[in-house]
């Protein structure tokens, strides 16, 4: 299983990929784009599940599938599997 943690802003998604021993895959930057972030997923190993914060920059990304892979809305108070 493969873990991707997303920090989406207006411009830009940062991002880090751990496998389940905690080893870093990938940490980087990508646009903002429905496209770039598909496209970008596809590169992905799978399993995965993606975790993002909910801000503001998340509501373009509201109700996006990322590939078929579960996304998981994380906050400090709780969390949703969407």
């Amino acid at each position: 299983m493969y873990y991707i943690g997303l920090d989406v802003h207006k411009k830009t998604i940062s991002y880090c990929v751990k496998d389940a021993a905690g080893c870093v895959h990938q940490e980087g930057r990508i646009g903002s784009t429905r496209r770039e972030l598909d496209a970008w997923i596809r590169t992905l190993p799978q399993p995965r599940m993606i975790a993002m914060e909910p801000s503001q920059g998340t509501t373009s990304m509201k109700g996006f599938p990322v590939n078929s892979s579960p996304v998981l809305k994380a906050s400090r108070q709780k969390a949703a599997l969407t």
